[in-house]
Parts: structure tokens; C-alpha cells; sequence
């Protein structure tokens, strides 16, 4: 009679998967740092070391290393910004926020929102709000932080037309929303959805109106705005806001206990996306692989086998979080170890838990 063995990732030990995830690490994230700016596109594309001298909602201006006259880019193309000149207070608080420390990245980043370049008090006071919600996350306390900087970036820069204004608009609304104030969070985002910061971010309004709805357990209405986004042929080369419509749909399907469904969804649109050459963000495809493992986990019942393929695709969500993620990494290591309780063994799951203290310390996850 043939022996029944587990998958290999089941039959690894905590610290050989993890040897695996920091070569990962490596090949998925390991990225040599830029002498300069940097502006990432939607599209996957990258502008490196660059010196960005103006960046508003509609565009972004920058210059090019040898070349005189200034070049600009579509706001709407951009994914996000990465500066690299500026000053070390500033630097701190950015470096303190990867890091998960909140209290040191609040501290660097509340001083460093007194910088005299504009350019720099804005990176400083948006990155401040961030701060502030992350902190915010762990602790309820700091919400109203979160609120109240994220409202006070706004107002300062709303005449500059600053580049993150929409992007300080959701986080308000996420920060209202985690305190339980869900129409004061969809009021929040009224001015993306009635096209003050342009077309794209219409769509980031409908977004942030259907996590709202989702957070309050309205599944069917979540999922219809989510779906809307996700079909909108304007999103078509924007994999930020995809993925993100998406992956909301997904969850609502759990929440309806539609498991099939769900692993259905983010294996076709996201899962699979990558093969046909979307851009690689890693965030996005783990949390696919953690709503895969949470509609396998839901599905399971007391059954054995289904149970270890969940566990096996919150471990693969690890390993590709383990590039740069810190929330999907903690999410994927706490499910991975509630698993493993399930599977009745504890020395995999006291193992997971010390991974997760070890590498999430300041996670709500960590639990």
C-alpha cells in the first residue's frame, strides 16, 4: 500500500520555509537603491534617479541627470513616488514607517513637517498621516491622529494641488471607517467621487465606498461597486486599482460564503493576470493567495487534506510578502498558525507564532 505523505511545504519546518522566504527576498524584492528620485508607473515602468521638482494630482515634473528643460508625466500614470534626496529627519520617519516602528516614525515625521521646502513639509505631513493610521491600526487610540493629520494635510495643500491630496482623502476615510464612523468615512470621499482630483480617482472613490460597505458586513453592495471598478475598461492598464477592486470582490464572496467563488476570482484576475504580463505587485498577489487560503480554511470543515492546502497557501503568501509586505506577511503568518492549531500541531503552530513576533512585533496580527 502506497505511504500518503504530506506537500512538501507541510512537511518543512517553520525555519526552512523561512530560508526560503529571505531568497525570495532576494530574487522578488532585492532592488538596488537609486542614487536619485524615482516615479513609478502604472504601466510597471520606472523613471530612476531623476530629481522630482513638482508633483501635483495632475502631473508630475522632473529632471532628467544631464538634461537641462524639465519632463513631465501624467499624475493619472503614476503609481506612487520614491524620494531619496531629503533631509535626514524626513528620512528617519520614512525609513521608521517601513520598519513598522510608529512611534519613531511619528516623532521624525511630526519634526520633519516643519521643514521650510514645501516639497519636502508635504512628503513629511502625508507620511505623517500614514504613520499615524498604521499606529492607528494597532492601537484605536491613534485614529483620531489619523484623522485629524491626514484633514490638516488637505487643508494646507489643497490650493497646491498637491499629488497626494486623493491619496490623503483615503486615508481619512480609512481612519473614520476603522473608528466605526462609516458615513463620516464615505463623506471623506466625496471629492473624489465627484471628480474634483480628475476620472481616475472617481474610480479610487467608488473603491474606498465599497470597503467602507464592506466593513460594515454589506457584502452584496460592496461587491457591486467592486465589480464596477474592476470592469471598467478604465482600469484596464492600472493594476494598482484592479488588483484592488478585485481582491475586494473576492472578500465580499467569503462574506456571502461563496468559496469557490472567491479562489475563482483572484486566481483568473489576479493570480493568473501575472502570467499574461501585468506588472509584479507582490502586496496584491499575496493577499490573493491569503483570500485562496481563507475560502480553502472556510470550505474545510474537519477535513484534513483541505486544511493543509489552506495552510499551504498562507504560507505561499508569505514567502511573496516576505519581499516588502509587512501586512500581508503578518495576516499570512497568524492564518498559517491557526491552521496549524486546527491540524493539532503545536509545535508548527508555536513556531509560526514566534515568526510572526520575530518579524510583525508591532502587528495587530501579532496575537
Amino acid at each position: 500500500m502506497p505511504v500518503m505523505r504530506e506537500p512538501l511545504l507541510m512537511r518543512l519546518g517553520g525555519a526552512a520555509i523561512f530560508k526560503m522566504a529571505v531568497i525570495a527576498a532576494i530574487v522578488l524584492g532585492g532592488v538596488t537603491p537609486c542614487a536619485g528620485d524615482q516615479i513609478l508607473l502604472k504601466s510597471g515602468r520606472s523613471y530612476d534617479e531623476v530629481t522630482i521638482t513638482k508633483a501635483t494630482w495632475e502631473q508630475v515634473e522632473y529632471r532628467m541627470r544631464g538634461v537641462s528643460t524639465r519632463q513631465k508625466v501624467d499624475a493619472d500614470d503614476v503609481d506612487r513616488l520614491e524620494f531619496t534626496s531629503e533631509p535626514s529627519g524626513l528620512s528617519r520617519g520614512r525609513g521608521a514607517l517601513v520598519q513598522g516602528d510608529w512611534a519613531r516614525a511619528v516623532s521624525s515625521l511630526r519634526a520633519a513637517s516643519s521643514l521650510p521646502d514645501e516639497r519636502q513639509k508635504a512628503n513629511a505631513m502625508y507620511l505623517l498621516s500614514v504613520a499615524h493610521l498604521r499606529w492607528g491600526e494597532q492601537d484605536g487610540a491613534h485614529l483620531g491622529d489619523a484623522a485629524k493629520s491626514a484633514q490638516e494635510f488637505i487643508s494646507r495643500f489643497a490650493e497646491k494641488k498637491d499629488f497626494y491630496l486623493p491619496h490623503a482623502h483615503q486615508i481619512l476615510s480609512e481612519a473614520l471607517m476603522r473608528s466605526g464612523k462609516f458615513s463620516e468615512a464615505e463623506g471623506a470621499l466625496q471629492k473624489l467621487a465627484d471628480g474634483t482630483y480628475g476620472n481616475r480617482w472617481v474610480l479610487g472613490g467608488k473603491l474606498g465606498r465599497g470597503e467602507v460597505l464592506l466593513a460594515q458586513g454589506r457584502h452584496a453592495d460592496a461587491r457591486d461597486l467592486f465589480g464596477s471598478v474592476g470592469n471598467d475598461g478604465a482600469v484596464a492598464g492600472d493594476s494598482t486599482f484592479r488588483n484592488r477592486a478585485w481582491l475586494g470582490y473576492a472578500a465580499c464572496q467569503i462574506g456571502q460564503k461563496q468559496y469557490p467563488a472567491a479562489i475563482e476570482t483572484v486566481r483568473k484576475k489576479i493570480i493568473e493576470a501575472r502570467k499574461r504580463g501585468t506588472p509584479r505587485l507582490d502586496g496584491d498577489m499575496a493577499r490573493a493567495w491569503i483570500i485562496w487560503g481563507r475560502a480553502e480554511e472556510e470550505r474545510a470543515g474537519g477535513d484534513r487534506k483541505k486544511l493543509q492546502w489552506a495552510t499551504i497557501r498562507f504560507l505561499r503568501a508569505a514567502v511573496i510578502a516576505t519581499g516588502g509586505d509587512g501586512e500581508a506577511l503578518a495576516e499570512a503568518l497568524y492564518r498559517a498558525k491557526e491552521t496549524w492549531k486546527k491540524l493539532g500541531d503545536t509545535e508548527r503552530a508555536e513556531e509560526m507564532g514566534q515568526r510572526l513576533a520575530q518579524l510583525c512585533p508591532n502587528s495587530p496580527w501579532n496575537k
